[in-house]
């Protein structure tokens, strides 16, 4: 199992947006086509998002893709749950311990929600499934496939504290970081 939270460590740094996307090349223009397509993003967002991306979305699927190339399952989740009580746009860096260990009530107390409850018990069945089994599913739980190359689809944690096997929304952007990388 390898995954990040949705809204994950993001470090970048360019003074503008003509800077960050030059740091592309030669794919510059697809990366403006990729993460700024209508010029509307504000420049902090954009050093946010193609930090992340670089720093943690990318190196997770990075690694779910060397797994899965040495003949072994890979499980990739993008966690996006954030505790009700909380006013956060996102999950933070290594927000999703407590669900995946079922402390939730340990790390929020009283203010504890029964969907923070749900959803932990979501992610521990996972995690307690793939420890036992070598795989995260079980019953009643969605499936959630191994990571396969050649198709970008993860287990998303909703900010509705349900899970979903589904397209990875960011696969355009891991894309085109990946081409990044390999320069």
């Amino acid at each position: 199992m390898v995954g990040t939270t949705d809204m994950d460590l993001g470090f970048a740094n360019f003074a503008s947006k003509e800077a960050l996307f030059a740091s592309f090349a030669p794919h510059s223009t697809q990366a403006k086509m990729t993460y700024d397509a209508n010029d509307q993003m504000p420049l902090p967002l954009l050093n946010y998002q193609v930090g992340q991306d670089a720093l943690m979305q990318e190196p997770a699927r990075f690694v779910a893709k060397r797994v899965t190339d040495m003949g072994n399952d890979a499980f990739l989740y993008r966690f996006g749950y954030v505790a009700q009580t909380l006013d956060k746009p996102g999950a933070e860096h290594a927000s999703e311990i407590p669900y995946f260990f079922n402390t939730v009530a340990a790390k929020y107390g009283h203010i504890t929600t029964e969907q923070d409850k749900q959803a932990a018990k979501i992610m521990h069945r996972y995690v307690t499934n793939f420890i036992k089994l070598g795989t995260p599913n079980g019953p009643g739980l969605p499936t959630w496939q191994a990571y396969q190359n050649d198709e970008s689809f993860i287990l998303q944690m909703s900010k509705s504290g349900t899970a979903e096997f589904l397209p990875d929304p960011l696969q355009a952007r891991l894309n085109i970081t990946a081409t990044k990388a390999e320069k």
